[in-house]
């Protein structure tokens, strides 16, 4: 199982990075987690937990299984819901609905600089992830993708920041 794996990995261009914490890596892909990278032969799928994280708000999600092909957009507005009809307690304000939302990955760009990279929700997550290969990204362990309201102060402070930074 793991050569098929390896090998579905090679052809769709993924480059899988070891975990940095071991103990993050057991606690979310570990033997008691459920939670695995896999890959389905007979349908030719690479299948991925991913760990949803809202800095603005210091929670989490986790997805256990999510497909090569599938959008995060679907996964939101199940979620979420289109009018944050979904929304949990702790989206106090229902600001979190899934069109108004946007996904983020970092990664250290060259220069060791962090950079945020925006990903369309509306597109297979795994193909953005290997077309951001070259400028350095690297998926460790499973896709972390940080998840931001769009037009939030929360969002538009960090890209100042990050802007800022840059200068």
């Amino acid at each position: 199982e793991r050569k098929a794996l390896d090998a579905a990995l090679a052809a769709r261009g993924v480059a899988l990075e070891a975990w940095e914490d071991e103990a993050m890596a057991d606690a979310y892909v570990g033997p008691s987690s459920g939670a695995r990278v896999w890959y389905d032969a007979a349908a030719d799928c690479v299948h991925w937990p991913v760990l949803l994280l809202y800095p603005e708000t210091a929670q989490s999600d986790f997805i256990q299984d999510f497909h090569e092909a599938s959008c995060l957009y679907d996964q939101l507005l199940v979620m979420f819901g289109e009018k944050a009809e979904h929304s949990p307690d702790w989206d106090v304000e229902r600001k979190y609905a899934a069109p108004k939302l946007r996904p983020y990955v970092t990664f250290e760009a060259d220069g060791g600089a962090e950079r945020w990279q925006r990903l369309r929700a509306d597109a297979p997550l795994l193909e953005q992830l290997v077309e951001l290969q070259p400028l350095g990204y690297a998926i460790r362990g499973v896709p972390i993708i940080h998840v931001l309201v769009r037009g939030s102060a929360y969002e538009k402070e960090l890209l100042r920041r990050l802007d800022a930074r840059a200068l």
